[in-house]
This record gives structure tokens, C-alpha cells and sequence, in this order.
């Protein structure tokens, strides 16, 4: 190694090469040879030079691994919540906690080189809002915000049906009982993609659901009347 770094790894191509920009990656080649030879000097032996190494060389990732030793490279300052992204994007959905070389640690735990990390899920949990406090890789960030995004859809759309049954029943009424055609119509008047578009907005208050009932309810009522009215085919 110490020849290398003497006579350069790149000498052939630099005396081919002979502008600045060639010169300037045969220095720095030659700078990164010697700065190795000097690594292995220190070192007492082989696991701690290559420790060295991933330091020096590498300031800015961590390698970690998983439990059946895939490796992984992220970003220093990762945590194990960008490590569940990066394993798998459900994984990291439904992570609710964490083992580090096998103990317990917060999702929040910046990650070292070495780490075993171990997720732990369940079918049932859901992205944390302050998770994007501590996340480091822009894969881990992405796809929380859009499992947020739908999540606060879903609730909109839950709480609009509360409202608009809630409305719709003092007249007697329930989305249930409303026939599909005159919510297909209502919500093609109103330029809307679904039912659940507008129950969305409902919830998110961008429709009040008495104006939406009052409508509706009026609709199913003008629909019996006609109905009434063109009596029994016999």
C-alpha cells in the first residue's frame, strides 16, 4: 500500500492527462492512499482499521443490518424509522417499536455503524405526525406525510357521515335509506369525483351537513311524491 500511495494509483492516465482537472484527481488520489496507509498504521488490527475507515472515509452514512444481516445504508442521523422505510414501506407504516442489538429503544434513536435493528409492527398501527421531527431520509418523510394525508381523508369522510346521518334523521332519513341515484346526482351537481368526496368535505367542514340533509331530504321527498303520484302499474 505504501507504493501505491508513493507512485500514485493513476500515474499512467495523469501523464495522458496533463490539464488541471486531471491533476487535481491524481492528487486527490494520491491524498486518499496515504491517508489509508496512515488509518492502517494506527490501527491495532483489522476490525478496528476498517472501523476506522467507515469513519473517516464514510462521516456522512451508517451501515446497519437487519436481523437476518441484509445491510442497509442510511444517512448519519438516521433512526430506526427511516431504517423500517427503508426495509419495506409497510413496515415502516406499521412499526410501533424497536430493538437495538437486540434491546429495546426509542423510534427515535439515532442509528450507529453495526447496529442491528429489529422492527416491531402491528396490522393495526399508523404513522406518527412526530415522527417527521426526527426523521432523516427523504423516503421515510414522503411516505408519512402521504399515510397522513389519507389518514385525515378517512376520518373526514367518518366524521361527515356522523354529521350528515345525524342531520338526516330528524327527518327520518340515513345515507342507508337515501336512494343511490339522488346521492350520485346531488354529488354530480356539485362537481364531485364520490359520496365520499363529499362526506370528506362535510368533515372537514367545507360543507355544512344541515344545507347538505335540508337538500337531500328534500330530494327523497319529492321522489316519494312522484312516485305516489304515478300509483301502482298494473
Amino acid at each position: 500500500m505504501e507504493d501505491i500511495a508513493n507512485h500514485g494509483v493513476a500515474e499512467h492516465w495523469f501523464y495522458k492527462n496533463t490539464n488541471s482537472r486531471a491533476q487535481r484527481a491524481h492528487n486527490r488520489a494520491q491524498q486518499w492512499i496515504r491517508e489509508l496507509v496512515e488509518m492502517q498504521k494506527r490501527s491495532g488490527n483489522a476490525m478496528e482499521f476498517i472501523n476506522h475507515v467507515k469513519h473517516d472515509l464514510f462521516p456522512d452514512e451508517v451501515y446497519v443490518f437487519s436481523p437476518k444481516g441484509g445491510v442497509f445504508s442510511l444517512p448519519a442521523g438516521a433512526t430506526p424509522i427511516d431504517f423500517a422505510y427503508a426495509v419495506h414501506t409497510d413496515i415502516g407504516n406499521t412499526c410501533i417499536a424497536c430493538r437495538i442489538n437486540r434491546r429495546l429503544a426509542p423510534l427515535s434513536q439515532k442509528l450507529d455503524s453495526g447496529d442491528t435493528i429489529e422492527i416491531v409492527t402491528t396490522a393495526s398501527a399508523k404513522p406518527n405526525m412526530s415522527w417527521l421531527n426526527f426523521v432523516a431520509t427523504a423516503k421515510a418523510s414522503s411516505n408519512i406525510r402521504h399515510a397522513l394525508k389519507h389518514q385525515a381523508t378517512d376520518d373526514a369522510v367518518n366524521l361527515g357521515r356522523r354529521l350528515l346521518n345525524q342531520e338526516l334523521g330528524t327527518n327520518d332519513l340515513s345515507l342507508d335509506t337515501i336512494d343511490a341515484q339522488l346521492l350520485k346526482h346531488y354529488v354530480g351537481q356539485h362537481k364531485l369525483t364520490s359520496v365520499d368526496a363529499l362526506l370528506a368535505e362535510v368533515g372537514a367542514g367545507k360543507r355544512l351537513a344541515y344545507i347538505v340533509a335540508t337538500a337531500l331530504s328534500q330530494d327523497a321527498t319529492d321522489e316519494e311524491g312522484q312516485t305516489k303520484a304515478i300509483g301502482p302499474m298494473e
